[in-house]
C-alpha cells in the first residue's frame, strides 16, 4: 500500500510540473493520438504520453480507436503537457519528429474538473485499464502505469485476450521488413528483365541452360 502511495505521489509531482491547456477534441487518429483546438484557435496534434495504442492496421488497432473516440471525441478536454525524460527513447523521437504542433500529454475531460484529481480520472488510466494499449515507461523511476496494465492483462481485457498480442512497434518493423524485401525481389525481377537470358537458369529446360 505504501509502495502504491509513492507512486502516485511522484505522478502528481509529475503532472505539478506539466504544463496545461484546454481544447475541444476534433478527430481521433489513433487509439493513442487525436488533433484538437486550443482555446488560442491553434490546432495541434496529441499524443498520450507513454501509451501506445495498435496501428489501425493490426489487431485491435480499430478497437483502441473507438474506445478513444468515444471517451474524448467532441469533448472539452484538458491537456497535460509532459516532456519526456531526456535519456530516453520517446524523447529522441519527440526530438526527431521536431516541434510542429505535437503534444505528448496526460489528458481529462474538462467536465471532469476538480480542485484535485486522481490517476484514474486519465483518459490514459481509462484506455490502459481497458487493455486496449500498451504502456512503454521513458522514465527511470516505477509507474502505477505498469500495475495498470498489469492487471489488465492478467483479466485479458481488450488486446490481453490475445495469447500473443504484438505491440505497434514491433509490427511496424515487421512491415518495414515486409517492405524492404518486396523492394529487393521488385528490384530483382527488374534485372531480369533487362537480363533474361542470365535469370532464373534453373527453371530453363536443360538444353537451354549455360555452363
Amino acid at each position: 500500500m505504501m509502495k502504491k502511495l509513492v507512486l502516485i505521489s511522484l505522478l502528481f509531482l509529475t503532472f505539478s510540473q506539466a504544463k496545461a491547456t484546454s481544447c475541444q477534441v476534433l478527430e481521433v487518429i489513433t487509439g493513442d493520438t487525436f488533433k484538437c483546438v486550443t482555446e488560442n484557435e491553434k490546432v495541434v496534434t496529441v499524443k498520450l504520453y507513454q501509451i501506445y495504442a495498435p496501428e489501425l492496421d493490426q489487431p485491435y488497432g480499430q478497437q483502441a480507436k473507438k474506445i478513444l473516440s468515444g471517451l474524448i471525441l467532441g469533448q472539452k478536454i484538458r491537456l497535460l503537457e509532459m516532456r519526456p525524460y531526456p535519456d530516453s527513447k520517446e524523447n529522441k523521437r519527440f526530438i526527431n519528429k521536431g516541434s510542429n504542433n505535437l503534444i505528448l500529454a496526460e489528458i481529462h475531460l474538462y467536465s471532469e474538473m476538480k480542485d484535485q484529481f486522481s490517476l484514474y480520472d486519465l483518459i490514459n488510466f481509462k484506455i490502459l485499464a481497458q487493455g486496449y494499449v500498451w504502456f512503454k515507461n521513458s522514465e527511470p523511476n516505477e509507474h502505477p502505469y505498469e500495475q495498470v496494465e498489469e492487471q489488465a492483462r492478467k483479466n485479458k481485457y481488450g488486446l490481453w485476450a490475445d495469447p500473443n498480442p504484438i505491440p505497434p512497434w514491433k509490427w511496424r518493423k515487421q512491415k518495414n521488413t515486409v517492405k524492404l524485401i518486396s523492394t529487393d525481389q521488385s528490384k530483382s525481377n527488374q534485372i531480369c528483365v533487362f537480363s533474361h537470358f542470365r535469370c532464373n537458369l534453373t527453371n530453363l529446360a536443360p538444353d537451354f541452360q549455360t555452363a
